[in-house]
């Protein structure tokens, strides 16, 4: 794989790990959403809306008032 790729390949990696952070439960219940909150200026963005292009959620993304009660730093994305 061409070294420019590879650079490519470990920013969508870092993305993956905070996107994961922020969502997954820790082994006491935590979540960490500082790391994608710092990183959302590299989700892909299409006319104000995120979630319909660069960030979707599953299974359940259509219970958006239960998606904003579990994770109301969402809302800063």
């Amino acid at each position: 794989m061409p070294k420019n790729q590879l650079k490519n390949l470990q920013i969508v990696d870092s993305l993956a790990s905070a996107t994961f952070e922020a969502f997954e439960p820790n082994e006491f219940g935590d979540v960490e959403p500082a790391y994608i909150l710092k990183a959302k200026k590299y989700f892909y963005v299409r006319n104000g809306n995120l979630f319909s292009y660069g960030l979707k959620l599953f299974p359940d993304a259509g219970n958006s008032k239960f998606i904003q009660k579990e994770y109301p730093w969402l809302r800063n994305l």
